[in-house]
């Protein structure tokens, strides 16, 4: 399934490549214009399993950037109760992400007020407040976390 989206519109490096996975489309899709805006081309990926695929089959120099909500059905990868009902699904697909792509940046989103040690979340992604963040502020962040000049 993906073997094509690798050979399509990854594949061109003329724009940064960013994977968004929400599985909410409402507010991201504002998020994704804003990003497109600011040079990325953007996948976003609604559905946990179809993550899990991407990630097991992408490039590593295909992918700049990942842009993952913590809150998310946890599909048929995770069960309920390791996602903590899944309230954690993003922090465990993070880790998979990390374990398959070591040197890719992660941005963690959430609209969790609480702190990145409760969330869960990988030491080293950063985490954005969907709450606090304009989509423009927030594809200009992306840019800077992978230290792109503007």
């Amino acid at each position: 399934m993906y073997a094509n989206f690798q050979r399509g519109l990854f594949t061109m490096k003329t724009r940064f490549n960013a994977v968004l996975i929400d599985d909410d489309h409402g507010p991201m899709d504002y998020f994704a214009e804003a990003l497109r805006g600011a040079g990325f081309t953007v996948l976003h990926i609604d559905d946990i399993d179809m993550a899990v695929d991407f990630i097991k089959s992408v490039d590593i120099f295909n992918v700049d950037l990942f842009i993952v909500d913590i809150m998310m059905l946890p599909g048929g990868t995770f069960s309920m109760e390791e996602t903590d009902n899944g309230m954690r699904t993003g922090s465990l697909l993070a880790r998979m992400i990390r374990g398959r792509l070591p040197r890719v940046p992660i941005a963690m989103l959430t609209n969790q007020t609480a702190s990145r040690e409760d969330l869960d979340i990988p030491s080293d992604s950063s985490l954005f407040r969907k709450f606090d963040e304009s989509p423009l502020g927030f594809a200009q962040k992306a840019r800077q976390y992978i230290q792109v000049p503007a």
